[in-house]
């Protein structure tokens, strides 16, 4: 390409496409260097052809290339001197040709560069500059991804997989696009002649352009064209496009070229991209014979125009008429109601954002207007598909958005549609401008956060989100947006967290250390009572999130917040019960010890709050209590953890029954004087604790007899006693329980009344003891007997 080139444009390596004559033109993505402007290369390497085609045909290739170039400077304002000067001379001598070619290697080369000087005419391939040197001939125009026939598979090159499905609405406005180039070209008194796939290119924004005019010539109607005959394709255009009139011979009255020949081409390709089959076949190649067989065949009566939108059937048909004089030309056909749908209408505008907006006014307005077509269930669903979204509204809204334009709204319409791979590749940049322009902007994004987090990258949105969430809640921030802030932030707070975890834990550490503090102040902050309030709530939010407030924050930032709010109520309840709210949530993360000493001393003074009504009263009642309960408890268990430390010994028997039954059990009397001790590992009561009601006498007017089975008892011996169940009443009062504690002082010494009672008890008990009862009583076998009442009591039995 020269280094020319080089000098001002960072070039790809990769050609992206061809185009032109026989696709001879490669297109390489370029950007310049002094302001980042991109555009695209257009090569055509003379080096090699002779050797291919010929000394004869590398020249004609050569003069069809460089009228392409020519007539596209023209139209863009180069004058014939800039551009002879740009053209190579062939080097007279043995010695210049040495001299260049080492030049040129060397990188000094002396090509002139001609330079355009206005904007070429709507659907005109913009060329920039152009020169050209003994390899190649070079022009720098805007940028493109591919020609019509790239799209069709054609040229070597596959094209952009997007553009192999075009919408109806799409192809209509390329359509429009090249009647408009082609009536340009009129108007300088220039027939194309070539207008095909190949010489087509569409531009960034999806609109197309016409290039390839290497057939052109000048003139109106009647010119005379020697072109199209049965020559190589190579030095010929492409007859499937072709006019019926220049393939005829002149005894037939053919081979003039008129406005109408371009027209018929015009309709030939919109025939082609509606309905995806040439109307002429594919099988004409290079025939004359065969595209007048064609033209006989299928256009003697008028074609299906099915899949043509029935506003354009009438043009393209009469355009598609093999008599010349009845065509109508490319300004009929552009003026055909079809073209000016509002769907066309859009995209028209959409490619003048992409190109260069004359008009401020008017493409602010058009960009308000253009996030509702851009519904996925509105009027232009059909137009804005998906593939749409990509390939023609993104880069207008790039272009526009470095124009200063406010974007964000249409950009917000397209990140709804669009899957997370495009929306990382397309979006993300385009938000990385506009988020901070406007207030508006940010507000918008701050609205839609919750699905730019689940479609964005982790680390940007961990870093962007985030600074906008921080923008948004500072004090120089709208109420509008921090109230929004706020309530957004309360849904997302898990998925930014989650981004936040995925991307770096410096980032994860962000919504402690910076959105925590940002909302604290914006509840303590004495400002409007609804931003207050959706302030705690928030809050609120982030206490239930550990990872968004780590103790380090609650001590720094929650506690304090709460406290400043709880003595600076204004008398307002609903701040009242969101702070409450908050409390609760930090009564369960809080341990027992920061209970008492942080969170009590902040939540008392509610009780004292005199806006408060009965039931809200009672409710902070209720939190005060629960958390005092909370702190009572759990110090009362540490003192037990210490009470059984320090009393290992009081474990071994009783532990769980004396603190249960302390209050009501008594204890056992204490032993007589010279009583024997009892081994208390036995489960044997002593007789001295055998106290039991004297019998009462059984009036029965029956008796029954009962064969007793011999005792295996003998006779004198003494009993066991089961416990009783009862105190004797001179000992109810004798001692209270002894508590859980080892005893370091002597009991404590009876009277000398009671120790005469405890006397005359113990002898009553041994002169007359009380019945025992025969325990098998109930298994013996009892007849049924009639006796005689009884007269007294049951006599006792002797010991």
């Amino acid at each position: 390409m020269g280094s020319e080139v080089s000098k001002r444009y960072n070039v790809e390596q990769e050609s992206r496409c061809t185009g032109g004559h026989a696709y001879q033109w490669k297109v390489y993505d370029a950007r310049r260097k002094k302001d980042g402007f991109e555009c695209s290369v257009f090569v055509f390497e003379k080096n090699g052809l002779e050797k291919k085609l010929g000394k004869g045909l590398a020249k004609r290739v050569v003069d069809i290339m460089r009228q392409d170039c020519a007539s596209l400077a023209a139209l863009a304002g180069v004058s014939s001197e800039e551009l002879a000067k740009s053209q190579a001379t062939p080097a007279s001598g043995l010695r210049e040709q040495v001299l260049q070619g080492m030049s040129e290697k060397m990188g000094a080369s002396s090509a002139y560069v001609a330079r355009a000087t206005r904007r070429a005419p709507s659907g005109v391939l913009q060329l920039m500059e152009t020169f050209e040197t003994r390899q190649a001939l070079v022009f720098v125009g805007e940028r493109t991804v591919c020609s019509l026939g790239n799209a069709r598979g054609e040229g070597g090159c596959s094209g952009e997989a997007d553009w192999g499905e075009m919408t109806a609405a799409e192809v209509a406005r390329g359509v429009s696009s090249v009647c408009d180039a082609v009536a340009a070209a009129h108007a300088v008194r220039r027939l194309h002649l070539g207008v095909s796939p190949e010489s087509i290119f569409v531009a960034r924004s999806g609109d197309w352009r016409l290039g390839g005019f290497g057939f052109s010539v000048e003139g109106d109607e009647g010119v005379a064209c020697e072109l199209f005959d049965d020559s190589d394709v190579v030095v010929g255009p492409r007859l499937t496009y072709c006019a019926p009139e220049l393939t005829r011979s002149a005894a037939s009255g053919g081979g003039c070229a008129s406005r109408a020949s371009d027209a018929f081409s015009v309709a030939c390709i919109a025939y082609e991209f509606f309905g995806n089959e040439p109307v002429l076949g594919r099988e004409i190649g290079n025939s004359t014979y065969r595209h007048q067989s064609a033209v006989a065949s299928r256009l003697a009566c008028s074609p299906r125009l099915d899949h043509i939108p029935a506003l354009l059937r009438d043009a393209l048909g009469r355009a598609l008429n093999p008599s010349a004089s009845r065509r109508p030309d490319v300004a009929s056909i552009r003026g055909s109601p079809g073209f000016h749908a509002p769907a066309i209408r859009a995209l028209q505008e959409l490619d003048r954002l992409a190109t260069s907006p004359n008009d401020p006014t008017h493409a602010a307005s058009f960009l308000a207007s253009l996030a509702p077509m851009l519904e996925e269930d509105g009027e232009f669903a059909d137009t804005f598909t998906d593939r749409a979204l990509r390939v023609c509204v993104v880069p207008a809204l790039e272009t526009a958005a470095k124009s200063g334009f406010r974007v964000v709204p249409a950009v917000m319409a397209c990140a709804k549609r669009l899957d997370s791979r495009h929306f990382r590749s397309l979006l993300q940049p385009l938000f990385d401008e506009q988020v901070f322009k406007s207030a508006e902007s940010l507000r918008l994004f701050i609205e839609d956060s919750p699905l730019i987090l689940d479609k964005a990258d982790a680390a940007w949105a961990a870093n962007n989100v985030t600074d906008a969430f921080c923008r948004a809640l500072a004090e120089a921030a709208t109420s509008a947006t921090q109230e929004v802030a706020l309530r957004k932030l309360g849904d997302c707070f898990d998925a930014l967290l989650a981004k936040a975890s995925i991307a770096a834990p410096k980032h994860r550490a962000a919504a402690a250390t910076r959105l925590v503090p940002a909302v604290c102040r914006l509840a303590a902050a004495r400002s409007a009572l609804g931003l207050r309030v959706q302030a705690l709530k928030t809050l609120a939010a982030a206490i239930d999130r550990p990872t968004a407030t780590p103790p380090e924050t609650l001590d720094a930032n929650v506690i304090p917040c709460l406290a400043t709010l709880v003595q600076n109520l204004d008398a307002e309840p609903a701040l009242a019960m969101c702070a409450l709210g908050c409390f609760d949530a930090l009564a369960k993360r809080l341990a027992p010890d920061r209970l008492a000493r942080h969170l009590l001393p902040a939540l008392v003074p509610l009780l004292d709050e005199k806006s408060l009504n009965a039931k809200q009263f009672d409710m902070v009642v209720a939190r005060v209590e629960s958390t005092f309960a909370a702190v009572v408890d759990a110090r009362r268990a540490e003192l037990g953890v210490v009470l059984v430390a320090a009393n290992p010994s009081s474990t071994n028997s009783s532990s769980s029954s004396s603190s249960s039954s302390s209050s009501s059990a008594r204890r056992p009397p204490p032993p007589p004087r010279g009583a024997p001790v009892v081994d208390e590992a036995k489960e044997e009561v002593p007789a001295w604790f055998a106290v039991t009601d004297p019998p009462t006498p059984k009036k029965t007017t029956t008796t029954t007899t009962t064969t007793r089975r011999p005792s295996k008892i003998p006779m004198g011996s003494a009993r066991k006693q089961p416990p009783a169940l009862r105190e004797p009443p001179a000992l109810a009062e004798a001692e209270e329980p002894l508590p859980l504690r080892i005893r370091t002082t002597a009991p404590k010494q009876k009277t000398l009344a009671e120790q005469n009672n405890f006397n005359q008890f113990v002898a009553q008990q041994e002169t007359n003891p009380p019945p025992i009862a025969d325990p098998f009583a109930s298994s013996r076998r009892t007849t049924q007997t009639t006796l005689s009442p009884a007269s007294g009591p049951r006599p006792s039995r002797p010991p």
